[in-house]
């Protein structure tokens, strides 16, 4: 339930903020749903009650951060909760790397 809040509240800014469209990206989430076997019934109401959706955007956008087949052995909770570890974890490291990029683009000048 405050997955999809959450989910629901971020669409309607990210939405409104830079023009997208809502069905598009229902569909979207949908297909990506779908290509790791998960059913992304319910829309955005529903589809992220047990995890699973949530753990196949994680997975499809950092897959060695998150096993999708270890997590659909879990209980709900603990899916969703790995799957937002990983995430976290993930987005981390990527700001950790473009930190030292940064770093070292700034003293080559």
């Amino acid at each position: 339930l405050i997955l999809g809040l959450t989910w629901t509240l971020i669409l309607r800014y990210e939405l409104h903020q830079f023009g997208g469209n809502e069905t598009e990206l229902l569909d979207w989430t949908k297909e990506l749903a779908l290509s790791h076997n998960v059913d992304f019934a319910g829309g955005w109401a529903n589809g992220f009650n047990d995890g699973k959706a949530f753990a196949a955007m994680v997975h499809e956008a950092e897959p060695e951060c998150l096993d999708l087949e270890e997590t659909d052995k879990m209980a709900p909770n603990e899916r969703l909760q790995t799957a937002f570890d990983a995430g976290v974890c993930a987005r981390a490291e990527a700001d950790a790397a473009f930190g030292r990029i940064g770093v070292r683009f700034g003293d080559a000048g």
